[in-house]
């Protein structure tokens, strides 16, 4: 069943009672600002997580030798932590911000990366590893992930991933140059006449499980499989605009940018408490009064939601009143590098 983007603004205008549903249809303006809305409205979720019902997601990226921070969009909690070397999955052990950063080790070890430390910050979550990878290792996040922006033809019980681009600009000769656009790690530099150029040399199974297509002049990425659609710029500052593939809402000039688009399977009951709250704000921004009927339901969804999102903590923890101080063995940083049971900072 197909569900859109279209359809959910349009019930939630009906339900406002702002737009009567026998005597009016949802003009051009009306979907424009219901967007909007929409999209704040999952913005808004980045800020209480009890209004996700889908705790837990996965994603993966590659360690790079010696480096210790990095940066994964979207991600607001860590569940879980690892890497793998070959096929064996390797937990890392969560340590407190205090302990991390406040504790005695040596910084330039490269070894197996045995703890980590993570904090919100605009857009995502930093994480910090310790040892530094002494490898290109695959770290793999288990977490809860903001929910991203949606357009107006999306279908939100689809297991198709898309991103949208926007419009695209092509200014002849239409060059991309290296690291400006890189989608699952495949780079994506050549010379496109048009943005048409661009998806039929996409289309030839480049970039495996990824496709492309012009729709209204936009530009949209999909995912056969739902994988994850991961899009990369190293950026050119102050690039000049001849030459250049531009995009209306993702910039391939200004600097490093990347972003990461996920397939949007909303359940039918998730779709209908976004209605209902989309109906709300509706009248609000409108200066409508909210409908009982709209309360009484967006108070139900919300309730059983919160449920759902935020399961009961029942665990313990006991605190000894004779501390434990444990210090950094230099010769086992050194000469094992992180190949031993126990882990630690």
């Amino acid at each position: 069943m197909t569900f859109t983007v279209t359809k959910l603004i349009s019930e939630a205008y009906y339900d406002s009672s702002v737009v009567s549903r026998q005597f009016a249809t949802i003009q051009g303006y009306e979907l424009n600002d219901g967007l909007l809305w929409l999209n704040q409205l999952l913005g808004d979720k980045a800020m209480d997580t009890g209004d996700i019902p889908y705790i837990t997601q996965q994603y993966s990226f590659n360690a790079v030798v010696g480096q210790e921070t990095y940066f994964v969009p979207g991600l607001a909690s860590i569940d879980a932590l690892v890497f793998y070397i070959g096929s064996i999955r390797y937990p890392m052990q969560y340590v407190d911000r205090i302990r991390y950063f406040g504790s005695p080790r040596a910084n330039n070890i490269n070894a197996l990366p045995v703890s980590y430390t993570y904090e919100r910050v605009p857009g995502g979550c930093n994480i910090w590893v310790y040892f530094w990878p002494q490898q290109a290792f695959e770290f793999n996040v288990t977490g809860n992930f903001f929910i991203e922006s949606v357009t107006l033809n999306q279908d939100l019980q689809s297991k198709i991933t898309t991103a949208n681009l926007g419009v695209a600009t092509v200014v002849t000769p239409g060059t991309i140059s290296a690291g400006q656009l890189v989608v699952n790690g495949i780079d994506l530099a050549g010379t496109y006449a048009t943005a048409s150029d661009l998806a039929t040399y996409i289309n030839t199974g480049v970039i495996p499980y990824v496709t492309a297509n012009i729709n209204n002049f936009e530009f949209v990425f999909q995912s056969v499989l739902g994988k994850t659609i991961s899009i990369v710029t190293s950026g050119i500052l102050n690039a000049p605009v001849l030459g250049q593939i531009t995009f209306k809402d993702f910039s391939l000039q200004d600097g490093y940018f990347s972003q990461n688009f996920y397939a949007m399977v909303f359940d039918a009951f998730y779709t209908n408490y976004l209605e209902y709250q989309l109906a709300e704000r509706i009248c609000q921004k409108l200066n409508f009064a909210v409908p009982d009927g709209v309360k009484e339901q967006l108070a139900r969804y919300k309730l059983q939601i919160n449920k759902m999102a935020e399961p009961l903590d029942l665990r313990y923890q006991k605190i000894s009143v004779l501390g434990d101080i444990r210090g950094i063995n230099y010769a086992q940083a050194n000469i094992g590098r992180g190949y031993t049971t126990g882990g630690g900072l």
